[in-house]
């Protein structure tokens, strides 16, 4: 079961989804939080508890910056599924953290 920390964060990012088999999707981020993320997205193509990478872009000072994110998948829905995050990596992290502040500038732009 998904027991994500912290508030969820709408957002609305074009992503790309890797699967555990290898192949690809393509995905919506539409919230986040510190322990992970929503991916709207063909619900069928993911299994409960596989390995998940997403990837997207960003734009930071005025620069797309592409980003990388390591989970795993912990709940399917039927319009997509819930992923928590999983990764050590710096690189990961601060994906994940330039996600959140994304997310947090929509917020305070409405």
């Amino acid at each position: 079961m998904e027991h994500r920390h912290g508030a969820r964060s709408r957002v609305n990012i074009s992503a790309i989804a890797e699967l555990n088999s290898g192949g690809t999707a393509p995905a919506r981020i539409v919230n986040v939080s510190l322990g992970g993320l929503f991916l709207k997205a063909s619900p069928e193509l993911f299994s409960a508890y596989s390995p998940l990478r997403v990837t997207y872009m960003l734009r930071r000072d005025n620069k797309e910056v592409l980003c990388r994110w390591r989970g795993f998948v912990v709940r399917i829905a039927s319009d997509g599924v819930g992923a928590m995050f999983e990764s050590a990596d710096p690189m990961e992290q601060s994906a994940l953290l330039a996600l959140l502040d994304t997310a947090e500038q929509k917020a305070n732009d409405r």
